[in-house]
């Protein structure tokens, strides 16, 4: 399925026109208080610019960077790019907020931050938390 990002979470306008393969699938269901269909999942948004020249060697350190996170209660994570731009979304989704804010501190985490960043960011990633509150499966 694709689907057309609009603007939102302070995104700004250039993420109008992103085009992307998405489905957000298999991701379960997190019950709060007695409605089953309430999710307590959380994301982990990351933004700023790549270095067009390097996204695909990007794109290969990130995976290697953010893969081992999916023992310790990430759930997904996805790497979005315009190519003609350099915009990047690094967007990760956890079991809890909890348990992002705790990986956002750890050894791994910031040294694969600063690692990407140095090579590969033109300036340090912007981050954003949201709760996640509809999935379409």
């Amino acid at each position: 399925m694709s689907v057309r990002i609009i603007p939102l979470c302070g995104f700004g306008k250039w993420a109008t026109g992103l085009r992307i393969a998405f489905v957000a699938h298999n991701l379960p269901k997190r019950n709060i208080g007695s409605n089953p269909e309430t999710l307590t999942m959380f994301a982990r948004v990351m933004s700023t610019n790549l270095k067009k020249d390097l996204i695909d060697e990007a794109a290969v350190e990130w995976r290697t960077h953010i893969e081992p996170f999916k023992g310790s209660g990430m759930e997904r994570a996805y790497m979005l790019v315009d190519r003609a731009t350099g915009k990047y979304l690094s967007i990760t989704i956890w079991e809890s907020e909890a348990l992002q804010q705790a990986n956002a501190i750890s050894p791994g985490q910031v040294a694969g931050r600063s690692a990407m960043t140095e090579k590969y960011f033109e300036a340090a990633p912007t981050p954003g938390g949201y709760d996640i509150v509809a999935v379409i499966e």
